[in-house]
């Protein structure tokens, strides 16, 4: 499991920390120590394990805690247009543009919503 977790890239491993009468808390906790990559160790249950970050689910019930209210607008990211000025986007708008430009690029039709979205991104950037 370590070879494969340092091959993949792995940040994070995790697994159960038991199956039947197999202990595999063990194995996890050999899995990261053998790779460089690794830097979180999780546990899926049904026990929790020293050092792991519980994710079981039995254990990841919701709270009656309330959430902060958020006020209802949309984010918005700014830059410069050449001449200085500061220009507003909504980053739905943005990521939108982003993702249609994406979309048709090597394509040899363009839409007017890539024009469009062409024009956007290059007022940001």
């Amino acid at each position: 499991m370590g070879a494969i977790a340092s091959s993949t890239g792995c940040a994070a491993v995790m697994g159960p920390t038991s199956y039947a009468a197999v202990d595999l808390e063990a194995a996890v906790f050999e899995a990261a120590a053998s790779s460089e990559m690794v830097r979180f160790v999780a546990t899926l249950g049904p026990d929790q394990a020293d050092g792991a970050i519980d994710l079981a689910p039995e254990r990841l019930r919701p709270t009656d805690a309330k959430l902060p209210q958020l006020p209802d607008s949309r984010p918005l990211v700014g830059a410069l247009t050449s001449a200085g000025e500061p220009l507003f986007h909504e980053q739905s708008a943005l990521l939108a543009a982003a993702l249609d430009l994406v979309g048709t690029a090597g394509s040899p039709q363009v839409r007017t919503s890539s024009r469009h979205s062409r024009r956007l991104l290059s007022q940001v950037w």
